[in-house]
């Protein structure tokens, strides 16, 4: 069974990230025990990894091409020879930061997650003129680029070849990893870049040969952009690939259509590719952040309602010189107010639930693309759909 760190962080993931009201609602206990309930069964009836490891991580600034790159590192607090995954973060993330919920599990499954953005003004995206000025899909549009993406590739390289480096001169944690072992994993953005590690290419063209480092992709919220979704794209990613996505799988930029999320899982060779599909997950929510209300500025951002005040009730209220206060108002007020606590709890709920089912998903196709588990192959081959129930689809070829 899963040890208890891992379903206290689902649940503590649930409540923190961009739900930070869930405090101020004061949810009571009978609601936060039904979300542990749940999550917990999800846990207890799913794949069961190998390892439990306590983990322990950090960050490291490296020179990288003349820039400093920021390098954050979740490893277990033990062993050798550790399977490597390496995260990709969305438009936007930093790596430090970045997918927090998938990166400490990988890590208590055994793993040595290396999270890396690769091109910093990406991890500032929000803070550009195209973003001030509200133009979303533009610096999308431009961000997603292949001229981008080859610098992200490029750059990634040259991060891969420290990583040996200092491994080779036997420093932490890094001389602990086994980088014959390695996966991608990748969102939004990273999505993108990780799908291109992959096997994607342009249309008729090779793999980049940096794919040839990587054994397995996880894909969280697929990218196919406008007039690319043709099979000669696809037709180079013939390892094991897992997709993330979901119906509610909005891009708030606007670039990438909702319909095309399941497209790449289509448009790939048969063989090893597994798609979850969450019936409730948002596009914020596969981001894997656990930190407060840090994505919904960003939805804020990208549909132009940053800047709008939140109640122009209370508004009103503090113009008023007088102080007086309408009882009607004061009771609607409250009724609004718990109506809204019931809405957070059960967006609580469905985080906890989907965030939970992720984790045992990519858990089980790690162990079985990199480790050649066969209790992970059978479960992901023969137990998902039963095991995921409401949640979801799921699809393989």
């Amino acid at each position: 069974m899963l040890s208890s760190r891992v379903v206290r962080f689902v649940l503590l993931a649930a409540c923190a990230f961009g739900l930070s009201a869930c405090m101020s609602a004061r949810p009571d206990s009978a609601a936060q025990a039904e979300r542990q309930a749940k999550a917990e069964d999800i846990v207890r009836r799913g794949y069961q990894p190998i390892e439990h490891a306590a983990i322990e991580s950090g960050v490291q600034p490296w020179r990288v091409d003349g820039e400093m790159v920021p390098i954050a590192w979740t490893v277990p607090a033990s062993g050798n020879d550790l399977p490597v995954v390496i995260y990709l973060p969305g438009l936007g993330e930093a790596a430090e930061s970045a997918g927090v919920v998938w990166r400490r599990a990988w890590a208590q499954a055994g793993y040595a997650v290396v999270s890396v953005q690769p091109l910093g003004d990406d991890a500032t995206a929000w803070n550009s003129e195209e973003a001030r000025a509200l133009e979303f899909k533009a610096l999308a549009t431009q961000r997603h680029s292949a001229a981008r993406l080859q610098q992200r590739i490029r750059r990634l390289a040259a991060v891969l070849t420290e990583m040996r480096r200092r491994a080779g001169n036997g420093e932490a944690p890094w001389r602990r990893m086994d980088d014959a072992r390695m996966s991608v994993a990748g969102y939004d953005l990273g999505a993108q870049t990780a799908m291109t590690l992959g096997g994607q290419h342009e249309a008729g063209g090779r793999n980049d040969p940096l794919a040839e480092r990587f054994r397995a992709v996880i894909v969280l919220s697929p990218v196919v952009l406008p007039g690319q979704a043709e099979p000669t794209r696809f037709d180079g990613m013939a390892g094991p690939v897992l997709s993330v996505t979901g119906p509610a799988d909005l891009d708030p930029t606007g670039l990438v259509a909702t319909s095309s999320r399941t497209i790449a899982f289509d448009l790939m060779p048969a063989g090893s590719k597994f798609e979850l599909e969450l019936a409730d997950a948002g596009h914020a929510m596969l981001a894997g952040a656990i930190e407060p209300e840090r994505t919904a500025p960003r939805e804020e951002r990208a549909s132009g309602r940053a800047a709008a005040p939140r109640s122009g009730r209370s508004r009103q209220r503090s113009d008023s010189g007088d102080g007086e206060r309408n009882p009607s108002e004061g009771s609607e007020r409250a009724g609004n107010e718990r109506a809204h606590a019931r809405e957070l709890a059960t967006a609580a709920t469905i985080k906890a639930e989907c965030e939970a089912a992720v984790q045992v998903v990519s858990v089980a196709f790690l162990d079985a693309s990199l480790r050649r588990r066969p209790a992970a192959q059978r479960w992901l081959d023969e137990q998902v759909p039963q095991w995921l129930e409401h949640l979801g689809t799921w699809r393989r070829r």
